[in-house]
């Protein structure tokens, strides 16, 4: 970490936050939750409209439901404070026919914004968390089995769960945890026009990144495109998307 991020306490949360998924047993104080919660409900947003809606899962069951609609991870199940993000346009869909009772309805240009809304406001609300001394990870499995999440959460049309965040304080495991490299902003930041970059020039940027974890990279490499791109997960995830934007869709004109 560089001397100037250590004299910025933002930029130092913000470069020094990581996923962590095992949390002390006990629940997020009523502070640090609201904090966390007002956090994501600063985020920017296209005309102020905050395109999203968040479900805060507080039973159990839910928890233990939601849990094995994500693969069955059980941390989420565990995890003290669990945040189900929504990209939602409903809200100002009926507010809109109030004033143009013959105007469209949503689009997926709509759907696509409000999605981008949803994902702005779960990254303040973990960047807030880190600065508060709390762990929190993203889970995008929750945009799978679309029809049984819709069924779970009672989400209307145009509302479709985007993403699932856990929160709780980490264990001292966890913390000692050394970070994931991430790429440099030189190779990842193009000027003026997008850089295509080489099957080579792609490889050496991922040799450098994993440098860190002492494993084989062709090892890695042949595990990793198992596990994210030949996994089954793959063929729900695709499913279950094209199942939302039909429903967003159904039966209207945009």
């Amino acid at each position: 970490m560089d001397q100037r991020s250590k004299d910025n306490t933002a930029l130092e949360n913000i470069y020094s936050r990581k996923s962590v998924r095992l949390f002390e047993k006990r629940p997020v104080s009523e502070p640090d939750r609201a904090a966390i919660l007002r956090a994501a409900l600063e985020a920017p947003s296209p005309a102020n409209m905050s395109l999203y809606t968040i479900i805060e899962i507080t039973d159990q069951e839910l928890k233990n439901r939601t849990a094995s609609l994500c693969h069955g991870q059980v941390f989420i199940g565990e995890a003290p404070m669990v945040l189900l993000f929504a990209a939602d346009f409903k809200k100002w869909n009926d507010f809109f026919h109030i004033y143009a009772p013959d105007s469209r309805t949503p689009g997926l240009g709509d759907m696509m914004l409000a999605w981008e809304d949803s994902y702005i406001a779960m990254q303040n609300a973990v960047t807030a968390a880190w600065a508060l001394g709390i762990g929190s990870c993203y889970i995008g499995h929750v945009i799978e089995h679309y029809e049984e999440t819709r069924e779970l959460f009672g989400l209307p049309d145009y509302v479709v769960p985007t993403g699932l965040l856990v929160f709780g304080y980490p264990t001292e495991k966890q913390l000692a945890r050394e970070k994931f490299s991430h790429f440099q902003w030189e190779d990842m930041v193009c000027e003026n026009r997008y850089r295509e970059k080489s099957p080579e020039k792609f490889r050496a940027m991922l040799e450098e990144r994993q440098k860190k974890s002492g494993k084989d990279f062709d090892t890695w490499a042949k595990k990793f495109t198992e596990l994210k791109w030949q996994g089954d997960f793959r063929e729900e995830m695709g499913r279950s998307v094209r199942a939302m934007m039909d429903a967003w869709l159904k039966g209207r004109p945009y």
